[in-house]
């Protein structure tokens, strides 16, 4: 999952800006016809349109969060009445599940049309959903960090205790259903993605606080921390155990879904025994047509991002938001040159954890 996630911050932009240099040579030396040395004479393909469509995805998205406040959201969520703070977060978990699952298909929608038909009304109609998409899913995925964020800083525990007791709620509402292999896997799967989600949103919250307060409010927010983590493992825990007692499910089939996933990894075929869903077949939304996934725009992680069912641009877009939030409280932190400096470094350290993250996954599947 961090390996996901990592793509869109890392390679996301690097493709960005080969496309737009790529675009800038195409239009010099095929439109304009000026004599470029050869090695310059690059053309814009469609896998460079792809590129860009994400990335106007995510501008666009960070640019409505940009209007959302994160200090009126969070005096607005503290006066709120508890009952209707769980009413609002489980709206917000349900819409988060179904987002994740249509969101999917609407960027793969978009990646499909974008290499078939890019001047086409589909193409226009696919961009239109895909940003409508990426934008709720963002402001959703918002409310949920600005929702833990009061949690995680308030004196008040009674909102701590209603997020972890919602963990135990998942447990009542999933162990007494009949489950099988393919259903159980799907579960694992979205447990992946709750647990990075909140492992996440708990970064970026101690980023901020370590930006506004300094390392004084650092142990006290360790301690929040791990009792919401260890509630989160802790009910993951006791429901898949009670799952797989009552439907008496092997152990076993743990390793089969760890399976499954390393050839996700490794860009092989996996077999669909074992889980219900998988990569798109050939030709479809997924792959070119002709069922070959080449270099053409999608990222080597895409089968099991997919696989997952994790939205990789909206949490792009709440991660740029927060940075930007916590950006505010370190301007006095040396000149601009020695903070951009700091920023290209830290930009440089993600690729190559990336990049070694990547290398590393690969050999071990």
């Amino acid at each position: 999952d961090t390996y996901c996630f990592l793509e869109v911050i890392t390679f996301l932009p690097l493709k960005l800006l080969v496309s737009l240099v790529t675009l800038l040579l195409h239009f010099l030396s095929h439109t304009l016809s000026l004599p470029l040395p050869p090695p310059l004479r690059l053309r814009f393909h469609r896998r460079h349109l792809y590129a860009c469509l994400r990335s106007l995805l995510i501008t666009a998205s960070c640019l409505v969060l940009h209007s959302l406040h994160l200090g009126i959201l969070y005096h607005w969520i503290r006066g709120q009445a508890m009952v209707k703070l769980y009413v609002l977060i489980a709206i917000a978990e349900v819409f988060d599940r179904l987002l994740c699952s249509f969101g999917q298909d609407a960027l793969d929608g978009l990646y499909w049309n974008s290499l078939v038909r890019p001047w086409s009304r589909q193409m226009v109609s696919a961009t239109l959903v895909a940003m409508s998409y990426c934008v709720f899913h963002s402001v959703i995925l918002y409310l949920h960090v600005a929702t833990l964020n009061v949690a995680m800083n308030s004196a008040d525990q009674s909102l701590l205790t209603l997020l972890v007791s919602g963990n135990f709620a998942e447990i009542k509402s999933s162990v007494f259903k009949k489950f099988d292999k393919r259903n159980l896997f799907q579960l694992a799967c979205s447990d992946i993605i709750e647990r990075f989600k909140l492992m996440l949103f708990l970064v970026l919250i101690l980023l901020l606080n370590l930006c506004q307060d300094g390392l004084s409010a650092f142990p006290e927010f360790l301690r929040t921390a791990l009792v919401v983590v260890l509630g989160e493992c802790f009910s993951d825990w006791v429901k898949h155990s009670f799952i797989t007692k009552f439907n008496a499910i092997d152990t076993t089939a743990y390793r089969d879904y760890t399976l499954v996933l390393c050839t996700d990894l490794a860009g092989r075929e996996s077999s669909s025994s074992v889980c219900g869903r998988g990569p798109p077949p050939g030709g479809g939304p997924g792959t070119p047509a002709g069922g070959r996934e080449e270099d053409d725009g999608h990222e080597s992680s895409h089968a099991i991002n997919r696989r997952l069912g994790m939205a990789q641009v909206p949490y792009g877009c709440v991660v740029v938001r927060m940075c930007h939030e916590a950006s505010k409280y370190v301007r006095s932190w040396g000149s601009v040159r020695q903070r951009v400096a700091v920023a290209v470094a830290a930009f440089g350290v993600t690729v190559v954890v990336k990049v070694g993250m990547g290398v590393g996954l690969k050999a071990l599947a």
